[in-house]
């Protein structure tokens, strides 16, 4: 072994002494050591730690085939006896967290993968009757004076409700609204009066499609409306986990894009990962126990004309590939809920399939990674004691329809109030109520309906943070990483990067911190 550091001494070389004590081994006393160590361009201080990194490509070079296998025993036994301390505390460290991340696994409620299949009418039928019928018990429940099917309304002026779908709706040269309401027997026209103030302004916010009460009086001729009725959705009391953790929300990664602010994804990570911060953010970081991505994981390819000047990947696998090495930078005890948005390699109709193994294989292997369809319903946070909190996800892609259709999101500029949407969607039980909202795959059931009240509803597209709570439903819309877009502006979008919300799952407070 001395002639070996000797020659390499000859030839300007250094050699750690732990790295002379391990090729000791006469198992590696190869005569030709010297030329295979030079032959890997090595260091000019040649360390242990680059022998044992190198060492499979220098025993692959020996001729001799005993004394090849015989260093391969050699190599393995090696590193199976020189386990360090540190290593034996990362392997149970490794172990434990594990063991809290299965006892604190993610409940998909309602995930529906629907197949691509030829569309008929009757699937429409279908699909309107499906909402109807599941909204027409609700609203029943609202205790509507003399209840009465359209079809049974006779041609003499009484009291009484009705329980239908928006068919049509207009003007009168008088400013009154005429609505053409239809439930399953037939179709009546109802007048709400302007001068009926109060009314008036809740029946302007009307939308096509959507099903309500109304109350009031008339014939089968005419009804003139006296109230109106939202199948809306609200919880007694906002619920507070035992357990001190929280949950993330993030979305709109737009990887792939010029603009994807990768550093300051970085300081995010880094923050979750415990390695920034001062010390009460670095606690805080410690009991994250979520994520949730809500969509456009990556930017796409050919999703709006000349899209490709703005690309930095054109690549939709390498886009895929980029996307998911940041997802792996995440510690693995943090369950991540991955949903897919309009950007993402998969249809555009909803509900949209959760992300093919194709685009994301390694995601798919990770046991803390959950992949959803959009929309979606998870349960978080499950104990023996707790039922956990129940979390609507819905990317948002319908969100711009009502922000330019409704005058009351118009008027309040709900580009920037997000959650106005949400809390506009909760009231009426559905995620694109007005057909031609969003792409929809009608089905014996519709999908977009929300049937049952959430704990938590959040949303992104909108790339706009957004916090607050719609009788005692938490509502939340996700920020972005990527500034304003050529194509976002001429949308109106205003986005409000690098922002993430956060949820003390004990307190129910939520906080957004700030990686811009």
């Amino acid at each position: 072994m001395n002639e070996l550091v000797h020659a390499l001494l000859k030839q300007g070389y250094l050699i750690e002494q732990s790295a002379i004590d391990f090729l000791s081994n006469e198992n590696l006393s190869e005569i030709n050591m010297q030329q295979n160590i030079l032959l890997l361009n090595p260091p000019k201080f040649i360390t242990k730690q680059f022998i044992l990194e190198n060492i499979l490509k220098i025993i692959a070079n020996f001729k001799n085939q005993q004394i090849k296998q015989e260093a391969i025993n050699y190599l393995y036994s090696f590193i199976e006896s020189k386990k360090t301390e540190e290593q034996e505390k990362e392997i149970i460290k490794t172990n434990e967290l594990l063991e809290e991340f299965k006892k604190r696994k993610v409940q998909i409620i309602e995930s529906p993968e629907i197949k691509n299949k030829k569309i008929s009418v009757e699937d429409f039928v279908d699909y309107f009757k499906n909402r109807y019928t599941v909204l027409k018990k609700i609203l029943q429940e609202k205790n509507l004076e003399n209840l009465s099917s359209i079809g049974k309304i006779s041609n003499q002026r009484k009291n009484l409700s009705i329980i239908g779908m928006v068919y049509n709706k207009r003007y009168t040269k008088n400013k009154n609204l005429l609505l053409e309401i239809e439930d399953l027997t037939g179709k009546i026209t109802v007048l709400v009066n302007c001068s009926k103030k109060e009314l008036f302004e809740k029946a302007k916010d009307l939308v096509l499609d959507e099903v309500i009460a109304i109350s009031g009086n008339g014939s089968s001729e005419i009804f003139f409306a006296n109230d109106l009725f939202f199948p809306e959705m609200g919880l007694d009391e906002r619920k507070k986990s035992p357990e001190d953790e929280y949950a993330v929300f993030a979305g709109d990664f737009h990887v792939g894009s010029k603009l994807f602010l990768e550093e300051n994804y970085n300081r995010f990570k880094n923050w979750i990962n415990g390695e920034l911060g001062n010390e009460e953010q670095r606690e805080t970081a410690k009991k994250v126990k979520y994520m949730f991505v809500v969509g456009d994981l990556v930017e796409g390819v050919g999703i709006y004309p000349s899209q490709e000047k703005d690309l930095a990947i054109k690549d939709i696998y390498n886009q895929y590939k980029k996307f998911t090495e940041l997802i792996k930078s995440i510690r693995k005890d943090i369950t991540i809920i991955i949903c897919p948005g309009n950007h993402d390699a998969v249809r555009l109709v909803e509900p949209q399939p959760s992300i093919e193994k194709s685009f994301i294989p390694e995601l798919r292997e990770m046991e803390n990674v959950f992949l959803t369809t959009n929309p979606s319903t998870v349960n978080i946070g499950k104990t023996e004691t707790f039922s956990g909190f129940n979390v609507l996800i819905y990317h948002g892609f319908s969100f711009c329809h009502y922000m330019d259709n409704v005058d009351s999101l118009r008027m309040a500029n709900a580009k920037t109030k997000p959650d106005l949407v949400m809390h506009f969607l909760l009231k009426r039980r559905h995620l694109a109520p007005t057909h031609a909202s969003t792409t929809y795959l009608p089905n014996e059931k519709d999908f977009l309906l929300i049937e049952h009240s959430p704990d938590i509803f959040i949303a992104g597209h909108m790339h706009h943070t957004a916090v607050s709570h719609y009788n005692n439903i938490l509502t939340l819309c996700c920020s972005s990483w990527i500034p304003k877009t050529t194509n976002q502006e001429k949308l109106g979008l205003e986005p409000d990067p690098c922002k993430v919300p956060i949820m003390h799952l004990k307190t129910g407070k939520v906080s957004i911190l700030d990686f811009s």
